[in-house]
């Protein structure tokens, strides 16, 4: 069905973009994703429902902390949608004058390799 399955929710799941408490089928979680053009996940949980996402998510993913409250649930991604590319990044048009602050704010006494972007760093796999 063009979908897999984390063993627990992904850090960082990107811009939340719907919040079905009531239902709790991941078929029909699955089809709600589909039916939106940004949504490229959900983190699903059979009590709480299903929590739609914008990231892009790979079998390399960092998954979330597992005393993290998000540690429950679970996340299904879409496999390679179109909009992604091949390290599961997304690409989104940003403005020059946003990434030169981002860029500072996120290099400035950081220790990482690599600047983050929204909340998701360039290298996502967890080493």
């Amino acid at each position: 069905d063009g979908y897999a399955v984390t063993e627990r929710a992904v850090d960082l799941e990107g811009i939340p973009l719907e919040a079905n408490t009531g239902h709790r089928s991941v078929a029909w979680c699955k089809e709600r994703c589909n039916a939106n053009p940004s949504c490229h996940s959900f983190s699903w949980h059979e009590s709480a429902g299903c929590f739609l996402k914008s990231r892009c998510v790979t079998n390399t993913s960092r998954m979330a902390p597992a005393n993290d409250d998000s540690a429950n649930f679970v996340t299904y991604y879409q496999i390679w949608p179109k909009d992604c590319d091949s390290t599961g990044g997304h690409e989104v048009e940003i403005s020059p004058e946003w990434v030169n602050q981002s860029l500072a704010l996120a290099t400035a006494g950081d220790s990482c390799s690599s600047p983050t972007w929204l909340g998701v760093r360039e290298d996502d796999s967890g080493d």
